[in-house]
């Protein structure tokens, strides 16, 4: 299964960072696992603007950036933190 070819542009992003990133979808399949990135097939291990690619499930990314992790959500319009989640969890 092909999901989107990308255009051979770079990944790169406005100064902003992941913010500026846009998940399309994702393919976690036994033998292949992949997202698409502004229009770019990714894998683990990539970089993405100023982030790399640490895990890749159905319907999300994982990014980390220095010592911070972020998920980046299918159709989302915001990157939601590791800080955000144990925010929820611990009020």
């Amino acid at each position: 299964m092909q999901p989107t070819r990308g255009n051979g542009s770079n990944l790169s992003a406005p100064d902003d960072g992941v913010s500026a990133l846009h998940l399309t979808s994702t393919l976690v399949g036994p033998d292949n696992v992949l997202a698409v990135v502004n229009g770019q097939r990714v894998h683990i291990g990539d970089k993405v603007a100023d982030a790399r690619v640490i895990a890749i499930k159905a319907g999300r990314i994982m990014l980390r950036r220095g010592v911070k992790t972020e998920t980046l959500w299918v159709n989302a319009t915001r990157v939601k933190s590791a800080a955000d989640t144990n925010k929820k969890a611990n009020p």
